[in-house]
Formats: structure tokens, C-alpha cells, sequence
């Protein structure tokens, strides 16, 4: 919960010394942009965990982290 606070603030802070100002379409954007990251990070989690069935030897772990 610390970090989602500290990554709001960040955004807020940044967007405050630029001088933008948030619009309805751009806080959508970044909502569908925040679904679709999510949803590759879901993707590839699955993909890692299949491919270790197949690999006995290969830790879940290690594998996510190299993959990023």
C-alpha cells in the first residue's frame, strides 16, 4: 500500500511541476493503459509457470525475474 501511495504522489507531484492538468480522456487512457500492462504481466506469469510443467528443473521464480 506504502508504494501505491508513494507512485500517486509521484504522478500528482510530476503532473503539478509540468503545469498539466488531468482530462477525463487522459485518466482513461492511463486506466486502459494500467489494464492492458496488467494483463501482459498475467500473461507472461502463466506463460513461465507452463513452461516450467515442461522444464522440472526450472524455478518459477527465477525464470519470472529473468524474463523481466
Amino acid at each position: 500500500m506504502t508504494l501505491v501511495v508513494l507512485g500517486a504522489g509521484a504522478i500528482v507531484l510530476g503532473m503539478r511541476e509540468a503545469g498539466v492538468a488531468p482530462t477525463v480522456l487522459g485518466v482513461l487512457g492511463w486506466l486502459i493503459l494500467i489494464v492492458a500492462a496488467t494483463a501482459v504481466m498475467w500473461a507472461t506469469r502463466v506463460l513461465t509457470a507452463a513452461v516450467a510443467f515442461w522444464a522440472l528443473g526450472l524455478e518459477l521464480g527465477v525464470a519470472y525475474d529473468a524474463l523481466w
